[in-house]
């Protein structure tokens, strides 16, 4: 298991350890406890971990890749919030998370993606328990692994572009005052790679691949 996982693992159960210290059946909500006009103060910050279902994707390719996989990765990282108003706030999330996809063609290829990724998000609480997101992420390729059959081919070589802006769309569930659930789908903008290739009549031909996942992530706040 990669270590990235296992710190997200050991992040999770760090929090539920905190919020059985804190009271994690407190009865106060996170909305009231801090966008409510009352509140002393409007900023609020605070871990997250979640497990990361992706893929690439691209319109031309599916004469390349026959039958491609999701790839299950994980993502950690932490999250800064200011509350504008009562139902509006913004947030900025920084985190590193894994993302790639397995393919198979002759041979199984799994690819692993390993970024340091910046959303930049804005916030709607619809209610006390329920709120929306939606903003840009910049995306940072730090390293990661391409396996093809037995053999490990360095990412550099196909996977050069290092720096990736993509959109992120997310529901979050207020669990208690302590803890949020969030689920979120992105997609990229910008290509992590130009793949090249020959069809059956020899023609060279190429498409761009981005990079899409969804993401179940559990928040503890501070």
């Amino acid at each position: 298991m990669p270590s990235i996982c296992i710190r997200a693992a050991l992040m999770v159960a760090a929090m539920l350890f905190a919020g059985t210290q804190t009271g994690f059946s407190q009865q106060a909500l996170p909305w009231k406890t801090i966008s409510d006009k009352n509140a002393p103060q409007k900023f609020h910050w605070g871990i997250q971990a979640g497990i990361v279902t992706a893929k690439l994707y691209d319109k031309t390719r599916n004469e390349y890749v026959r039958t491609p996989k999701p790839f299950i990765g994980c993502s950690a990282g932490t999250y800064f919030a200011y509350d504008v108003s009562q139902r509006f706030g913004l947030s900025i999330e920084p985190e590193f998370i894994q993302k790639g996809e397995i393919a198979e063609n002759v041979r199984e290829s799994r690819l692993r993606l390993d970024y340091i990724n910046l959303p930049l998000l804005a916030n709607y609480y619809a209610s006390s328990k329920w709120s929306f997101s939606l903003g840009p992420a910049f995306g940072y390729l730090a390293g990661g692994n391409l396996k093809i059959g037995d053999q490990n081919i360095p990412i550099a070589n196909i996977y050069d572009k290092k720096f990736e802006v993509s959109g992120i769309v997310g529901l979050t569930y207020a669990v208690s005052s302590n803890f949020d659930l969030s689920l979120r789908y992105s997609q990229g903008f910008t290509p992590v790679a130009t793949i090249f290739y020959s069809d059956d009549t020899g023609n060279s031909m190429g498409f761009k691949e981005k990079n899409l996942y969804g993401q179940l992530l559990l928040r503890y706040r501070i």
